[in-house]
């Protein structure tokens, strides 16, 4: 019984730490798909002077990361 039951808890374990690393991928995609998104906005309006501000500005943004 015991056995059964720490097997159960190490498999629902495992699938909370998959669960987390799919949700820690997703946000990743994300953030990535985004700034990929501000460099082409760049690359399109290099001469406006908001353009570059806006760009400073997405770019400087750090990826927070709880512990």
């Amino acid at each position: 019984m015991l056995d059964t039951a720490r097997r159960k808890f190490m498999n629902f374990t495992q699938q909370q730490k998959e669960a987390e690393l799919s949700r820690l991928d997703d946000e990743i995609r994300q953030k990535v798909s985004d700034a990929a998104a501000a460099a082409a906005h760049v690359v399109l309006c290099a001469s406006s002077d908001q353009c570059w501000s806006l760009a400073f500005a997405l770019f400087s943004c750090s990826i927070d990361v709880d512990p």
